[in-house]
């Protein structure tokens, strides 16, 4: 049943006769009895039916369950081309007595709409009681409220009374939902004090009184509109909350999934919900809601949630994670300030993980540090998008991410710890802001870059920074750094030139071993520079997958040395330096 927005208010019952014309007295059926079509009409009155201007409107699809005088209830639909209006006719289905909801002791005639809501209806010492399905999932209707969501009842004073004066079960609660470009899916509504608001329930109804309903112990205790597609909002949208009357003790929960997250506005004073009223509430401003909570949005290979390890969460919790059409929302119940240790992370049994279905990750606003291997072995994980104000990723935060094409990193951070990305394979960029003060060991054999450049706030090439970067030709040192440690650039296979800048005292042990391509070696510091073991290793026979590094004897290099002429004779008789074959000025 359709409900229509009216600038006047028509106060609804409907009234079922028999069409005969003749003006008999229908009889009760039986298996060889034709069933009657019945007229439903909306007039004023005093039961309402419909809600300041929200009209009763029927639609083609609506069924209505009449227990004629039977005991089992009858499917009447709205008769062709009888829709759209106010009034129409109601016609049986079928003429099967053997089919429809059972009853039991029937004198009168009850009828419930929606048919699809009722379960029995049986004789009771006041009247009669109707077992139903107050559903829990209802559906969005612009304006209103949608079909079926509704439910009413109405007896007759005999089996004989065919006039079936209807009356609404339920009230609504109004919703004001505020947002700017926010699209809602769903809205969620509970008490805070437990009370039953949908599923099994008794209807307890007789003629001339209202009626009143009692929840099964099984009944749920919330109610969930769904909003197929998504309502967008620009401003201000009302919506309409079926619920039996109840009395919330200490207010109602709302939850409100967006596209953005998941907005929860909690009141806690007593909030009325009267049978045939309209309970307002006051307007829900949706993004003031998400700025009080962190959200993280990804994206995985077979559209289904992913379950962090919420344990390490500490003092926020996870309100809500839910997958939209093609990306997931992870909503934290406060401002989530770091991602823990191991969060998305299974590394004892990684290929089991479902965290190795992440394909990407958008990190919230607020977070300062991603924590230690929070995503380790999410090896379809493609792409990271950082939020700025990060100020540490930790150490093997991002390790063992073999798709991992590209990460922002914002220029808020600080410091990028041990093995953060560790064994990335297939990331080709790597933009290293001015903000960095420490890179600890953090891009070792991520083998698919081709060029880095070292901001001027670092001043330590630290051991093994790009150990086995295979594919990487270029590299960009400022003056001020002073050390390049231990094998920072071993197995870095597809360099030919480097340039060591003025500042750099000291080398490290194997920091060049196995760059089996470095052809021009431009060295600015005017004291050479001392050196630790193997520093330099050219001319070995190794290729990236070899098991065996080769064999190198007591070579140091067959690259050619350029140095500054003022200093080209204290290169030639300095330890490691004087091993050079060809050493040349610039």
């Amino acid at each position: 049943m359709k409900r229509k927005y009216a600038l006047v208010s028509i106060l609804a019952c409907f009234f079922l006769y028999s069409c005969n014309k003749s003006g008999a007295n229908p009889v009760e059926n039986n298996a060889n009895d034709t069933l009657p079509e019945f007229t439903a009409s909306t007039i004023q009155s005093a039961t309402k039916t419909s809600l300041k201007g929200l009209d009763v409107i029927w639609s083609a699809n609506d069924r209505v369950a009449i227990f004629n005088g039977t005991t089992v209830s009858k499917e009447y639909k709205v008769k062709d081309g009888c829709d759209g209006t106010t009034t129409t006719t109601l016609t049986p289905i079928n003429n099967d007595f053997t089919t429809g909801t059972e009853g039991s002791g029937i004198d009168a005639n009850v009828a419930f709409y929606p048919y699809s809501a009722v379960k029995s209806c049986s004789k009771s010492s006041d009247g009669y009681m109707v077992s139903v399905n107050l559903s829990q999932s209802i559906k969005y209707s612009p304006y209103s409220f949608g079909e079926e969501m509704m439910p009413m009842v109405a007896v007759t004073n005999s089996k004989e009374d065919h006039n079936l004066s209807f009356k609404n079960i339920c009230g609504l609660l109004k919703l004001q939902l505020k947002g700017d470009g926010i699209k809602v899916y769903s809205v969620t509504v509970s008490g805070n004090s437990d009370e039953k608001i949908s599923g099994a329930a008794k209807i307890r109804c007789a003629y001339k009184k209202m009626p009143t309903v009692e929840y099964d112990s099984s009944a749920e205790k919330y109610v969930c509109m769904t909003l197929d597609g998504g309502l967008l909002l620009s401003g201000s949208k009302e919506v309409y909350i079926p619920i039996a009357p109840v009395d919330f003790k200490k207010g109602i929960t709302v939850r409100i999934l967006t596209d953005e997250g998941e907005a929860v506005k909690t009141t806690d004073n007593l909030i009325k919900v009267e049978r045939s009223a309209i309970t307002s509430m006051r307007e829900i401003n949706i993004n003031e809601e998400l700025d009080k909570v962190s959200v993280l949005k990804y994206t995985t290979t077979d559209n289904q949630i992913i379950k962090p390890d919420e344990r390490k969460l500490g003092k926020i919790s996870i309100l809500s994670n839910y997958y939209m059409e093609d990306f997931g929302i992870i909503t934290f119940d406060g401002k989530l300030e770091s991602i823990p240790a191991s969060f998305f992370s299974d590394w004892v049994n990684y290929t089991d993980s479902k965290a190795t279905k992440l394909v990407s990750v958008i990190i919230p606003k607020g977070v300062k540090e991603i924590g230690m291997q929070a995503f380790e072995y999410c090896v379809e994980m493609k792409e990271v998008s950082l939020p700025e104000g990060l100020e540490t990723i930790a150490a093997g935060a991002f390790m063992h991410e073999y798709k991992l094409e590209k990460i922002n990193i914002p220029e808020s951070v600080k410091t990028i710890d041990d093995s953060a990305f560790y064994k990335d394979e297939s990331l080709k960029s790597i933009k290293i802001p001015e903000s960095i003060t420490a890179l600890n060991r953090c891009f070792s054999f991520c083998s698919s870059v081709e060029s880095i450049s070292i901001p001027k706030s670092i001043s330590i090439i630290t051991a093994n920074l790009f150990e086995g970067c295979y594919k990487l030709k270029e590299v960009v040192l400022h003056d001020g750094i002073t050390k390049i440690e231990s094998n920072a650039f071993n197995r870095c296979t597809s360099l030919v030139n480097f340039k060591i800048p003025k500042d750099v005292t000291e080398i490290g042990d194997k920091a060049f071993w196995y760059c089996t391509r470095l052809k021009n070696l431009y060295v600015y510091a005017t004291i050479p520079p001392a050196l630790g073991k193997d520093v330099f290793i050219t001319n070995a026979s190794y290729e990236p997958g070899d098991t065996i590094y080769g064999t190198y004897g007591n070579k140091q290099t067959d690259a050619i040395l350029y140095v500054s002429a003022a200093s080209i004779e204290a290169y030639k008789i300095a330890d490691g330096w004087k091993e050079f074959k060809d050493i040349r000025t610039f």
